[in-house]
């Protein structure tokens, strides 16, 4: 699994950021596993998992974000 973050800055693009992520990944055909954000202060953290890492890595170069690949779980 493959898990992207992207930060935004300022709590009132969070709306329309998500709507432009999801409308991306059914353009694309991406299938996430997993999609979540976090609040931290003003700043909103945006975790979508994906199985497979090309399009964890698309999904991160359209919209700014970093791969990571998560600890297995044992």
């Amino acid at each position: 699994m493959w898990q992207v973050e992207i930060r935004l800055r300022g709590a009132a693009r969070l709306p329309e950021a998500l709507t432009t992520m999801r409308r991306w990944l059914s353009r694309s055909g991406c299938r996430p596993a997993a999609f979540f954000y976090d609040i931290a202060g003003l700043d909103r953290l945006v975790r979508v998992t994906f199985e497979r890492d090309d399009e964890a890595n698309s999904f991160a170069a359209q919209f700014g974000g970093t791969v990571t690949q998560p600890p297995s779980r044992a």
